[in-house]
């Protein structure tokens, strides 16, 4: 399990360590639980606007995940509507 998780960053980031293997554990806990029981992959809505930028600023400056694992984990942003103050769901951890 480890070796495959690991093969994707290898030579690249943390994930043959164990502060990396921790995050991709993780990953591979949330890619099962979507596919065998439809719940969605952790995330968060918000505005599109302050809320986003505050919260990317707070997550950037605090996520061990991405200072770890660098090159082959990311958090996603997906604008969902551009209507009023406009809408968008962040992922975690992708």
């Amino acid at each position: 399990l480890g070796t495959n998780a690991h093969s994707i960053d290898f030579l690249s980031s943390s994930g043959g360590l164990v502060h990396g293997f921790r995050y991709t554990i993780r990953n591979l806990f949330y890619h099962l639980r979507r596919k065998f029981h439809g719940m969605p992959w952790p995330h968060k809505n918000f505005t599109l606007g302050e809320d986003l930028r505050e919260h990317l600023s707070y997550r950037y400056g605090t996520s061990s995940s991405l200072y770890q694992m660098f090159s082959a984990m990311c958090d996603l942003v997906v604008i969902t509507s551009r209507e009023g103050a406009g809408a968008v769901t962040y992922y975690y951890d992708v």
